[in-house]
């Protein structure tokens, strides 16, 4: 039994959220230069921002968000539920907010430049609707 839970849990670690044990996992790149990445110039009026844990819907569920790693994001099950970002309310709770499309863009964009590990706290800028994150830019915190 504990044989078998653990070769789940590592298959789970090789592979992300409902991928399969055959899963790519996409390389990780340094960054060159601060990360910052939009899709257009933001006028500071227009857009509210959100502060909180960058994240993929898969993984979203888990007790503390900062010790998520990068290298998962990458994993195919990861990758294929969507990010967005786990936000903490005043209770300490955390909850999950989809990014639209552009977000999901700028998400692959900044991971592929990103250092970090765990601890993807971000900024986001953007708007939203029916709790999805309509977002305009993505900055490291």
């Amino acid at each position: 039994m504990r044989k078998t839970i653990i070769a789940a849990f590592t298959a789970l670690l090789l592979t992300g959220c409902g991928a399969s044990a055959n899963a790519d996992v996409a390389e990780v790149r340094k960054p060159q230069t601060e990360i910052k990445t939009q899709i257009s110039d933001v006028s500071s009026g227009e857009y509210d921002t959100f502060f909180g844990v960058l994240m993929d819907e898969c993984c979203s569920d888990i007790e503390d968000p900062a010790i998520h790693e990068t290298n998962c994001m990458f994993m195919e099950g990861c990758r294929e539920s969507g990010y967005g970002l786990d936000i903490q309310k005043e209770d300490g709770s955390w909850k999950f907010y989809m990014f639209d499309e552009a977000g999901q863009q700028l998400t692959l964009e900044y991971l592929e430049q990103t250092e970090r590990v765990d601890g993807l706290y971000v900024t986001v800028t953007g708007t939203m609707e029916n709790e999805v994150i309509k977002v305009i830019s993505i900055e490291e915190s």
